[in-house]
């Protein structure tokens, strides 16, 4: 049971980690527009974004499946969910 905590907790951790290097990029990416205002950058920053927008819905979860003597064992799978804004 401790094992399959640990690996969620990692699981998490390497999620905030991933949701707050793309907020920090985003952040970078808005105060270069502010200084400049070049068709370039506002294109970079779309890109950007919507590059990012797609890796923060993907989505790491433990599967959590049945074997024959009916004890559970999880996998990990990894969901990639992507949405237009």
């Amino acid at each position: 049971m401790k094992v399959k905590a640990k690996a969620r907790e990692s699981l998490d951790k390497q999620k905030k980690e991933k949701v707050m290097q793309i907020n920090e990029n985003l952040i970078e990416l808005k105060a270069q527009i502010m200084m400049k205002d070049q068709s370039g950058v506002i294109h970079k920053y779309v890109e950007v974004w919507m590059e990012q927008s797609m890796n923060v819905n993907e989505m790491i979860q433990l599967e959590k499946k049945k074997d024959h003597e009916g004890m559970n064992n999880y996998t990990t799978k990894s969901i990639i969910s992507c949405q237009s804004y």
